[in-house]
């Protein structure tokens, strides 16, 4: 699996600042998620992990 940094990095950086504490655009994340899943079918398993924790924070 070839992955551009480009579709990783602002879903990174959004993991990175949830993980320090400071708030996030669960939405926006989310939807990141499962559009990174899309296009990477290979990440699934773990982007999977990542959409279904956001889904129980949003609910």
């Amino acid at each position: 699996m070839i992955c551009r940094w480009e579709d990783v990095s602002a879903l990174a950086a959004q993991l990175d600042a949830e993980a320090k504490g400071r708030p996030v655009d669960t939405d926006w994340t989310r939807a990141q998620v499962q559009r990174l899943m899309a296009v990477y079918p290979e990440m699934t398993n773990t982007l999977g992990a990542i959409a279904a924790r956001l889904a129980t924070k949003a609910a």
